[in-house]
């Protein structure tokens, strides 16, 4: 009993043991069997890439060379644009520099506007194609010069050549720094030369330019897509209106008076600016010498008399010119002064006069739609003998 109950002990443990050898062994492939084979189960689709980006324009600066394309703004700052040259004046029409700026954009015949622009494309500066141009009202102008190399600014402390940043008498550092935009939030600085190509446009005012016109700056990439941007209104070539009249309608008329007398006008000049697009307007008076419709005629010496025996002064809003000062003769062999005490234009005097001092004289600008009031006296020298009724007061605009 007892070798029987050992024998069956061992072979029922032997059993166990060589089961257990067994499921060891089973369990091992199975490890393996998973850990070197795969199961197919489905499949879904991959793809990455950049958005078919258009250019981006950016406007720097811009800047106007006006009327004297030779010496650029006194007191601006900007010096003059190759080219140009000066609009055409007459009595009522043409240009004045005062500080080299203006106050609205509008533009003559030889003037001209600068554009510096930023071309960025986020695909990568060589996404960017030739050529950047400027159109005037929808119609290309001119095209445009990459002026990179001219100015190159390499952000965050990046190894580079850096040139002068002076664009026309403008410093541009800060703008290059500050534009365009960061490519992303993770590129705070401005200009980027990964992706940004600088551009200049010059474009210089012909006859054909007439009227309120879009100017604006267009780039393309590789792909043909277009950008634009520096969008602009510029009045080209505006119409030159000044009204000449008088408080009652008629010619300027004095009291009755006699030899060595002094007489006041019984009605005043009125001269108001009607100009097209917003054209400031300095603005001066002159005279001729007054005939007699009846002879003879002597007023003291000879048969006419002379303008510089009439005196006149002006008054612009609150502007009072109180001196009187002599109405000369025009002389149109001279040109049209502004600078210090001198703001003579053709002989004639700023409507505010020169006896009124500097800087009260050079106050003489008529805003569109403001007007100019201005009164005479007349002395009669002696002797003064005639009617003495033909005679012509000139009004000289130019804008400024």
């Amino acid at each position: 009993m007892s070798i029987n109950s050992f024998l069956c002990k061992f072979l029922l443990s032997d059993k166990m043991n060589s089961r257990n050898m067994i499921l060891s062994g089973a369990l091992v492939v199975l490890v393996a069997l998973l850990t070197t084979s795969s199961v197919y189960a489905g499949e879904t689709d991959i793809g990455a890439g950049p958005v078919d980006e258009h250019p981006q324009v950016y406007l720097i600066k811009k800047v106007l060379d006006i009327c004297d394309p030779d010496k650029g703004g006194k007191l601006s700052g900007s010096d003059p644009l190759p080219g140009g040259s000066m609009p055409p004046s007459g009595q009522q029409f043409g240009c004045v520099k005062i500080i080299g700026d203006r106050f609205n954009e509008y533009l003559f015949t030889g003037e001209q506007v600068g554009t510096l622009v930023a071309v960025r494309h986020t695909n990568g500066v060589e996404a960017i194609a030739s050529p950047v141009v400027l159109e005037v009202d929808g119609e290309v102008k001119v095209l445009c010069n990459d002026i990179t190399g001219d100015y190159t600014y390499l952000p965050n402390g990046s190894v580079g050549v850096q040139y002068s940043y002076d664009w026309f008498g403008h410093d541009i550092e800060g703008d290059l720094l500050e534009q365009p935009p960061a490519k992303s939030a993770g590129t705070p600085q401005g200009f980027n030369l990964a992706y940004d190509k600088l551009f200049q446009c010059i474009y210089t005012a012909t006859e054909d330019d007439v009227g309120l016109l879009p100017v604006e700056v267009v780039a393309t990439d590789e792909d043909g897509d277009e950008g634009r941007g520096a969008l602009d209104f510029i009045w080209f070539n505006p119409e030159i209106l000044v009204d000449v009249t008088t408080s009652d309608g008629g010619p300027i008329s004095f009291a009755d008076g006699s030899s060595g007398q002094t007489v006041y006008s019984t009605n005043h000049l009125i001269v108001t600016n009607e100009a097209e697009g917003g054209v400031i307007l300095f603005v001066w008076i002159a005279g001729s010498d007054l005939v007699s419709s009846e002879g003879p005629a002597k007023c003291p010496d000879t048969n006419v008399l002379e303008s510089d025996n009439i005196e006149y002064r002006c008054k612009i809003g609150s502007l009072f010119g109180n001196e009187w000062e002599d109405l000369d003769n025009p002389d149109d062999t001279l040109s049209c002064k502004f600078w210090n005490s001198n703001t003579e234009c053709q002989n004639s005097e700023s409507l505010l006069g020169e006896e009124n001092g500097w800087p009260f004289n050079h106050l003489s600008f008529l805003t569109v739609g403001s007007w100019a009031e201005c009164w005479f006296r007349l002395t009669y020298p002696t002797p003064c003998i005639g009617l003495f009724d033909q005679g012509t007061i000139y009004i000289f605009a130019r804008a400024v």
